[in-house]
């Protein structure tokens, strides 16, 4: 854990479950409600996901601690196997801060140097368990480990969006800034600033169809004068603000699934003073519209990270929850998100959750 020096200390803590909110929010990007429609890309490797699907799925991971090393996860066992070498003693990492290209069979994470105090866009090779690429990105490490930072490919062209609080030396306050990065060519071009504090638990995704990016911070609403947690649309191409929605629903896993062209993650209901109920939720980046799915049955209330990982194919979503006497072990789930309906649970063994810092699904 790396604290930053040079930022002011939080004014407003909002905790709720796997949500810590610190301080207050001002955005400086001019609103565009115009969505770049542009889906050449998108239709050509779609048809090609189709092709490369199989009835076999695999699962790919970071454990928790040192050293670096990519791992595959059985979801029905939990048991993981390493995949290549040890890669770094020094690199730490945040929890689920990272993303799959399934085209190229990469997998992309963020990780904190303890040495050198760099934060690095990895890329790892899903075959070898090797590096593909490392390129240094222009962001600081904040109070916490991870927070406010977020990593997403964009499977148009394998470019990767990542958010952080900006390096700039002219930088006084909290400026976040989100980049799209070239990992072949080490480019990295800045889309979009702003002015955040962190959230512990922040959810993003990429839509790659629509060409979306989906980000999660805290604001004062400007009528309300109250302190919010919303969803900020970005054009993930121009980095033009595309669109705000209030997360009432809690949304705190974020996947896409290309043929309902929605986000999908898990939320919550929040039915009164110690009842909640936990939701499956979509999110629209057409009409940007947040609404409930389903209900995961049973009762389900505490998230393990942010993993909420999904087959489009068999609209499965795969998570770790822990039931709501808060003194069972966290099982891992297979829901069958358009109806709620647990298919498969598997006891971690564990109060604690998983052995994995992050992990991510893939077609075989």
């Amino acid at each position: 854990m790396q604290k930053q020096q040079g930022f002011g200390t939080a004014t407003i803590i909002l905790f709720l479950f796997s949500f810590l909110l610190i301080g207050n929010f001002i955005f400086s990007i001019k609103t565009n409600t115009k969505i770049n429609n542009n889906n050449n890309n998108y239709n050509n490797n779609i048809k090609q996901l189709q092709k490369e699907q199989t009835t076999t799925t695999s699962f790919y991971g970071i454990p928790q601690g040192s050293p670096l090393q990519l791992i595959s996860f059985n979801p029905f066992n939990l048991q993981t196997k390493p995949i290549g070498p040890i890669l770094s003693f020094n690199e730490l990492v945040g929890q689920q801060l990272s993303s799959i290209d399934i085209h190229n069979k990469i997998y992309y994470l963020l990780g904190f140097n303890s040495t050198n105090q760099m934060i690095n866009l990895f890329g790892i090779s899903l075959n070898t368990g090797l590096f593909t690429s490392i390129t240094k990105v222009p962001i600081l490490e904040g109070i916490f480990l991870g927070i406010g930072q977020s990593c997403n490919v964009d499977l148009n062209d394998g470019s990767v969006i990542v958010s952080g609080l900006s390096n700039n030396p002219a930088n006084t306050g909290k400026e976040h800034v989100i980049l799209r990065i070239n990992p072949k060519s080490g480019e990295v071009k800045q889309l979009a600033s702003l002015k955040a504090e962190e959230i512990i638990g922040g959810v993003s995704g990429y839509d790659y169809k629509n060409n979306v990016f989906w980000i999660e911070f805290g604001r004062t609403n400007n009528i309300t004068k109250q302190l919010e947690v919303d969803l900020f649309a970005y054009d993930g191409l121009t980095g033009n603000l595309l669109k705000i929605v209030n997360n009432n629903l809690f949304m705190q896993t974020m996947a896409f699934d290309p043929i309902l062209n929605k986000m999908i993650g898990i939320g919550l209901l929040v039915k009164g003073p110690n009842n909640y109920q936990r939701i499956i939720v979509s999110l629209d980046s057409i009409n940007f519209k947040l609404e409930q799915l389903s209900v995961i049955e049973g009762d389900y209330v505490m998230l393990n990270g942010a993993i909420g990982l999904i087959d489009y194919y068999s609209k499965q979503l795969y998570c770790s929850m822990q039931s709501n006497n808060n003194q069972t072990n966290f099982d891992f789930l297979t829901i069958q998100y358009e109806t709620g309906k647990i298919v498969r649970k598997v006891d971690t063994g564990s109060k604690y959750g998983l052995k994995v810092w992050s992990l991510e699904f893939d077609f075989n």
